[in-house]
Order: structure tokens, then C-alpha cells, then sequence
């Protein structure tokens, strides 16, 4: 393991990521030689700090898993959400503003919705997570999301008599 920047990095990591950003602000780095820097000839010599890599190195790791699910695999699934929410929100007789078509269609869904920014609120304080988007609202479920998700959304509805 190396730790630096008080971050432990196991050599899993992408180095070449690393060396790239570090490379920007540095000419050369030798982990055990710090006392004497020959910083980049550039502006980047001015910039403060250091990249953020808990970010970095959680970027790589999500990128990686997303190529692991498969970009195909995570459309159908959000696909298959949405028409799921669609059919429900049908069901509550609420109009959907999203284009119905397949081949129009996206991982947003509006709704319209009187007193949308009120209801936002209430779901929100149970933890549904949506937005107001004019006189609707945008629900937009992704791969890691379930029926049971777009249900509960649904039942909230319910009881807030959404009309």
C-alpha cells in the first residue's frame, strides 16, 4: 500500500491516472523525496493544493462498474422503470407530459400535478426523492432503483390525493 495525501491507495488503482494529474502540477515526484520539488514550468506551478483523489479513484471505480453492469443492460433497465411508472401514474389518472412513444422515450418522467413544489416536500420528508418541474413533476429512476421504489412513490400519491 502507499499513502499519500492521507489517503491509502491499493495498487488496484489506475496509476497512470495518478502520475497524469500529479504530472500537471510537478515536473517530477519522488514519493521519498519531497524536500526538494521541481514544480511545471506552466501556470499550473500557481495552483493550490492537490487534486481531489477520493474522488479520482471513486470515479474509476464507478466507471468500472457501470462497463460491469453493461451500458445496455442499465437502458433496458431504466426502460423497463419507466414504463413501469408510466402504467401507474395511468392508473391515478394523472398526465403524463413525458413523450409516451418508446422510441421517444428517456429516464424522466413529468407528471403534471397541482401545487407540484407542496408535493415535492411532502415526498421528500418520506424520503422520495423528485423535483417540480412548472406545473408537473420529474421522477427520474435509474438502474439501482425497483418496482418497489416507483410503489411507494405511487402510494404517497395516494395519499396525498394527487390530482
Amino acid at each position: 500500500m502507499c499513502i499519500r495525501d492521507g489517503l491509502a491507495a491499493s495498487e488496484t488503482l489506475d496509476y497512470t491516472i495518478l502520475t497524469t494529474l500529479t504530472n500537471a502540477l510537478i515536473k517530477h515526484i519522488d514519493v521519498f523525496e519531497n524536500m526538494n520539488m521541481n514544480v511545471s514550468d506552466t501556470a499550473s506551478r500557481f495552483e493550490l493544493g492537490s487534486p481531489h483523489f477520493p474522488n479520482i479513484f471513486a470515479l474509476n471505480a464507478a466507471i468500472k462498474y457501470i462497463s460491469k453492469v453493461g451500458i445496455d443492460e442499465i437502458e433496458k433497465r431504466i426502460l423497463s422503470l419507466t414504463e413501469y411508472l408510466v402504467e401507474k401514474l395511468q392508473e391515478l389518472n394523472l398526465r403524463v407530459s413525458s413523450p409516451l412513444e418508446e422510441k421517444y422515450r428517456s429516464g424522466i418522467i413529468v407528471f403534471k400535478a397541482d401545487k407540484a413544489e407542496e408535493i415535492v416536500t411532502k415526498l421528500k420528508k418520506e424520503m422520495i426523492i423528485v423535483s417540480a418541474l412548472g406545473d408537473g413533476i420529474r421522477v427520474s429512476p435509474h438502474f439501482y432503483n425497483n418496482e418497489e421504489d416507483i410503489d411507494r412513490l405511487i402510494s404517497n400519491l395516494k395519499q396525498l390525493a394527487v390530482t
